[in-house]
């Protein structure tokens, strides 16, 4: 019954989860003997010449040759939302990241914009995926820590029980006991002593969990993880998507180098109910004074390659994220993105680079004006920026103006806004072909003002909780250091602090410095360590690693092929159900059904509940059994009959004690248990107070069954007595 209610329960859970693993495209489109023909994705070899385009997943890693406005969404690998921009001319070297590698494309990664042609340079094993499939070569998952402390217990069990009906046998030999009598007797001692209702008992409790963890939108795989939320001792966890909600929002706008704030409302990608706020006060675009930040918005789309859409019932979005918070507050200033690109056309296009860090869009407009417009960090758009528009005016970028934006800049910074700096300037006269643009664009721009941008931290109050249950919470991210700084402080986890800063306390570790440690290494200081920045898949199995080498009990977050070996090496891998990827559910036991990292907390709530009522059935079936072992053990040294029989042994363990077990299961707990977390992976089940307790409680037990059989011995020895008398007619008096 215990196994095949196990095996429906897992069944059922596997059903919920859909989709098989499948990241290889079917097909893929090759130029063979100078014709194009398309075969099975399995059938490329290096250096074949593929293409693809918008909407393919690329088969194979390539070196592109040839990219026509491409695009691509490599999140699966690098974990990050954003679209990353391709360029076949770019020379990179061998030693960047994956992120920065532009000139190249990686299988199963899939195509957002454009077309290209690709060189291909790995297959199989040898592509970034396989390079991830390989890590998990060696990765287990291992025993649950309630798997491992019922094994000891049970380890515990045979050398006790073993003990007990040798000591048995033995008395009752001594006692004059028929040898065959007291071996069969024995022996069902033995088998009285194991709570045989404990594995029913444990199954129907996890399923009991597991469905309260449904409808928390919590699917567990499998039915012994239900119980290792609750024993988790720290959780990894990724940021954007997970901690964020990856809808970011322009909060604040700096015009020039104004001292006043245009702040803005609404949050999301929905521009309805927005406004743009000066002093508290609407903004009025249509007037000349508000003609500079007119001309920042319009920048800010141009400069864009997302898109904003209504269908009549809800607002849609294509691009990347940061791209569309900038189309969404020109929409709060009633200024639509399509009707600006009809009255500027744009004739050419600098994408966005991860190491300069700024996108430039050339545009003709109706007059045949040119224009460039450039957006980036601010410390790549200042620098090149000579001049600032005030009031339609344009002002030499002075010193001092100068440090009021970098001023602006560190305030901002502080509120844990991402800064984009936009500027523009007139290219009239220069002739249209990219390398005078190029020329061009390097200098002497005019700088329009910066831009806040904010994706909130929805977790607080689940960090709060996940606090309060002593649990601690890592932060791994391939963001940058600073960006991952500015949101670990807002949520208060520690690690707020750059290790080049003189705290030794809380660093921030990046990817680069922990190519540098060893597991070993990393495992004595991870525990000042709570947030890792520029975090590949194999620096996440490397920490995972090292806090399981500490004895930690680890949860691991995740939605891409990058995550794969670390949920899997981690106690308990935990994936998103809607964007996370098959191979990450695949490797994972716990699924959030609604991508919420506060479902967990509710996960580990119930977690806790199911250790909690597992340990209370636990001790009561011991406390009986021991009693019945004991009350066996009282009669033998007393030289008393058998107090039970072996039938009623068995019956006794099959019905008085299974069904009240299986009541304690069902119990929902008093609200405070996020606050009872279980024992160590390496500590018992049940601690020395708690066996003292189920001792004590089993001795009263003995006492009581011992004086009942004791009164019905004398009772039933009277009995005999008086028979016996009156059959001689001995004894004249009554008895």
């Amino acid at each position: 019954m215990t196994v095949g209610f196990g095996f429906f329960m897992e069944r059922s859970a596997e059903q919920a989860i859909g989709s098989l693993v499948n990241l290889r495209s079917p097909k893929a489109k090759v130029l063979r003997d100078n014709r194009e023909t398309e075969i099975k994705a399995h059938d490329i070899v290096p250096g074949d010449i593929v293409e693809f385009e918008s909407g393919d997943k690329v088969p194979a890693d390539c070196r592109l040759l040839e990219t026509f406005d491409l695009v691509i969404d490599e999140s699966p690998l690098t974990g990050e939302p954003h679209g990353v921009r391709k360029d076949d001319d770019i020379v990179l070297e061998q030693s960047l990241g994956l992120a920065d590698r532009t000139n190249m494309s990686y299988m199963g990664t899939l195509l957002l914009e454009g077309r290209a042609k690709g060189l291909v340079t790995a297959i199989g094993k040898q592509t970034e995926i396989g390079k991830v499939g390989e890590l998990l070569q060696g990765v287990s998952s291992g025993k649950t820590p309630l798997e491992y402390k019922i094994e000891n217990l049970g380890k515990l069990l045979v050398v006790v029980v073993f003990a007990i009906t040798v000591l048995y046998i033995a008395l009752g030999y001594l006692q004059g006991f028929n040898i065959g009598n007291i071996i069969l007797s024995g022996i069902v001692l033995a088998i009285a002593a194991v709570p045989e209702g404990l594995p029913a008992a444990a199954t129907i409790t996890l399923a009991i969990g597991v469905k309260r963890m449904a409808k928390k939108h919590a699917l567990i795989r499998r039915l012994a993880s239900a119980e290792t939320l609750g024993s988790v001792t720290v959780i990894c966890t990724d940021k954007t998507g997970t901690l964020t909600k990856n809808e970011p929002t322009v909060r604040e706008i700096v015009v020039g180098t104004s001292k006043s704030i245009i702040s803005v409302t609404g949050a999301g990608f929905n521009p309805t109910g927005g406004k743009l706020l000066r002093d508290g006060k609407e903004v009025n675009l249509k007037t000349e004074q508000d003609s500079d930040l007119v001309m920042l918005l319009k920048a800010v789309i141009l400069c864009n390659n997302s898109e904003l859409s209504f269908d009549g019932k809800e607002w849609n979005t294509q691009g990347d994220t940061t791209e569309v918070a900038l189309v969404v507050v020109a929409a709060k200033g009633r200024i639509e993105k399509r009707l600006v690109e009809k009255d500027f056309e744009r004739i050419w296009e600098d994408p966005f680079d991860s190491k300069t860090r700024k996108m430039t869009t050339i545009h003709r407009d109706k007059d045949g004006k040119i224009f460039a417009f450039i957006k980036g960090a601010p410390e790549s758009i200042p620098s090149i920026c000579s001049k600032v528009r005030e009031n339609r005016d344009l002002v030499d970028l002075d010193v001092n103006r100068l440090r009021n934006i970098h001023k602006r800049v560190n305030e901002m910074t502080a509120k844990s806004y991402r800064l984009l700096v936009v500027a523009y300037r007139e290219l009239n006269g220069v002739k249209y072909n990219q390398d005078n643009y190029h020329d061009s664009i390097a200098r002497d721009w005019i700088l329009l003002g910066i831009v806040g941008i904010y994706d909130p931290p929805e977790v607080k109050n689940a960090i709060e909780f996940i606090r309060e249950a002593k649990i601690r919470v890592i932060l791994i991210t391939g963001d940058h250091p600073v960006t991952a700084r500015a949101v670990a402080s807002e949520l208060e986890i520690s690690g707020g602090k750059c290790s080049s800063s003189t705290d030794k306390d809380n660093l921030v570790i990046t990817g680069a410095e922990l190519e540098k440690m060893s597991v070993g290494m990393l495992a004595e200081s991870i525990g000042t360590i709570s947030v890792f920045a520029r975090a590949t898949p194999e620096h996440k199995l490397k920490i995972v690693e090292a806090l399981q080498r500490r004895g930690e009990i680890v949860a691991m977050t995740g939605d891409g092929v990058n995550d794969e070996p670390a949920l899997k090496q981690a106690d308990i891998g935990i994936a998103m159900g809607k964007k996370g990827t098959d191979v990450a559910k695949e490797s994972s036991e716990l699924i959030l059904l609604d991508d919420n990292f506060a479902t967990i907390t509710h996960a580990i709530e119930l977690g806790r509940l199911i250790f909690t009522n597992i340990k209370k059935f636990v001790q009561y079936l011991f406390s009986c059994n021991i009693s019945e072992v004991m009350t066996m053990l009282v009669a033998i040294v007393m030289a008393l009959p058998f107090p039970l029989l072996p039938l009623q042994l068995l019956w006794m363990n099959l019905t008085i004690n299974t069904f009240p077990a299986l009541a304690i299961a069902a119990e929902k707990g008093n609200g405070q248990n996020k606050l009872v977390r279980p024992p160590a992976k390496d500590k018992p089940m049940i601690s020395r107070k708690e066996w003292f307790d189920i001792c004590v409680q089993s001795l009263f037990m003995t006492s009581a069954a011992i004086a009942v059989f004791g009164e019905n011995i004398i009772v039933y020895g009277r009995y005999l007595l008086k028979s016996y008398i009156q059959q001689l007619r001995l004894w004249p008096f009554p008895l």
